[in-house]
């Protein structure tokens, strides 16, 4: 994707050892990767009921890490197709490569963004979702994803021109594929746990025992955990993905890195695309659903989705705000939506 990328690419005999010094776990997380991002786009194709508008984006964020791991798999046949080529078509592959893999994170990234603004919308204006936010614009949604993905993807080609990429290009791409990005998603799930937290409160229905506020703690906890597992991985990772990024352009030596550092950071987008999946999958009950049934032998595979009834779940919390009547989100997530169900 940048200098980094390249120093993985177009050294691969003397820089081996550093870069792919654990190929086991290397190995692994491809499996893995393959196994979690596989079995949603399976669910999302097969049972009808989890084609919610939410899963559309769900299910395009697997399709985006397949691709990821797709272009890892493809740095790792590198070198090994580099003895059959010279050295004008290994500098067209290498250049493809970063490209692919540009690509693939944008989408990714993309495709977090949109996800948490989703939730923040249908949380927000649940009145207005049902009725703005329906499976055609979903699909739209997703081409402009995707549409956006290859913008940046092309724009890696400034790298020929060397003053535009490093005042231009990098910039641009810390500004939109982290910064903005991140800002977005923290506001988004940031008011999600504000929404949460005072429809708890203001429950008319809330037991007046004295146990009632220890119970209102711990379901402000559990909410702040699940929000916390959403966020983390694009602040961490894909900030921290990032700002090496920028730094090994302006000045490659600034940052040393030991070898495991350095295979670390080149693997952080694709240790994204195992992380993504095995959120969306133990936090959205959909599809722990589906992986549970398949071990009580004898019982339907999928019956019932909780999210096929969000949209016409109401509150009756006469202290609420207007806009918070339908919590299409939280529902989305068994635990958060323990806190709504009972409205």
């Amino acid at each position: 994707m940048s200098n980094l990328t390249e120093k993985n690419t177009t050294q691969p005999k003397e820089e081996d050892e550093g870069t792919l010094q654990l190929p086991g776990a290397t190995y692994l997380i491809v499996a893995l990767g393959f196994c979690a991002n596989s079995f949603i786009c399976f669910a999302f194709c097969y049972y009808r009921r989890i084609r919610t508008v939410h899963n559309y984006f769900v299910f395009n964020l697997a399709i985006s890490d397949l691709l990821a791991l797709v272009s890892l798999c493809l740095f790792l046949a590198f070198p090994a197709m580099l003895k059959t080529m010279s050295d004008e078509n290994w500098k067209i592959l290498e250049m493809f490569l970063i490209m692919f893999d540009t690509f693939c994170g944008s989408a990714s990234v993309a495709n977090l963004t949109v996800i948490s603004y989703d939730r923040y919308y249908s949380v927000t204006k649940p009145l207005h979702y049902t009725a703005n936010i329906t499976h055609r614009k979903a699909v739209l949604f997703i081409v402009c994803i995707w549409g956006y993905a290859l913008v940046v993807a092309l724009l890696q080609l400034l790298y020929f021109v060397p003053d535009v990429f490093k005042y231009g290009y990098s910039p641009f791409l810390v500004l939109f594929n982290s910064a903005i990005p991140l800002a977005v998603t923290l506001y988004c799930y940031i008011t999600i746990f504000i929404i949460a937290s005072s429809h708890l409160r203001n429950n008319p229905h809330r037991s007046q025992d004295p146990s009632a506020p220890a119970n209102i703690l711990t379901k402000n906890l559990k909410i702040s955990f699940h929000i916390l597992v959403l966020v983390a991985p694009l602040l961490v990772c894909w900030s921290y993905y990032y700002a090496i990024i920028v730094v090994e352009v302006y000045c490659l030596d600034c940052i040393p890195l030991t070898p495991f550092e350095n295979w670390m950071v080149s693997m952080m987008t694709h240790i994204m695309a195992l992380v993504d999946p095995l959120i969306y999958i133990f936090l959205t009950k959909d599809f722990r659903k589906i992986i549970f049934s398949c071990f009580k032998p004898g019982n339907r595979p999928y019956s019932v989705s909780e999210t096929f009834h969000l949209s016409t779940t109401r509150s009756t919390n006469a202290h609420a705000s207007p806009g918070t009547g339908s919590e299409t989100f939280i529902m989305d997530e068994d635990q958060m939506a323990s806190s709504y169900r009972r409205y």
